[in-house]
């Protein structure tokens, strides 16, 4: 085989090799980027979440109060939820809308943690007598339903 036989070989196998790692790597690169912008939106989202939280905690009472508690929980995760959608433009829709998007939400508190998570709830079908037919394959979940655990700390 002459040279350029070779070489024309090398051309055929190497070119389309050298395209096709460059989209890879170009991709990878793109990917890499969008990770980066992501993560800086989330981090800048969670600190006005806890500005909010500490906003909030402000009482200079000496009682405790739960329902205050869960008041500043719901307004921490409105504040998150509210800066999430700004700093992602799309700041105009609904609250709903980004909550399918986050699947839970931990608040780290002195007397326990309280999770902020969807409760799943399967849609029956009943006869007339009060008997369960079965399970619809739809659910319904709702948020807002705040569990606290004491940390055993």
């Amino acid at each position: 085989m002459k040279i350029q036989n070779l070489s024309i070989i090398f051309l055929v196998i190497t070119i389309p090799l050298i395209m096709i790692l460059t989209y890879y790597l170009n991709l990878q690169r793109d990917t890499l980027e969008l990770q980066a912008q992501y993560d800086a939106k989330l981090s800048e989202a969670t600190k006005e979440g806890i500005k909010a939280f500490e906003v909030n905690t402000v009482d200079w009472s000496d009682n405790i109060n739960p329902e205050a508690t869960r008041r500043t929980v719901t307004a921490t995760v409105n504040a998150f939820m509210t800066s999430l959608s700004n700093n992602l433009n799309i700041s105009g829709t609904a609250k709903e809308f980004m909550e399918n998007y986050i699947p839970a939400i931990a608040v780290t508190m002195y007397d326990g943690y309280y999770i902020y998570a969807p409760t799943y709830t399967p849609i029956t079908k009943e006869n007339t007598d009060g008997v369960q037919l079965f399970y619809n394959e739809t659910t319904r979940f709702s948020y807002n339903k705040f569990r606290k655990w004491k940390s055993f700390i």
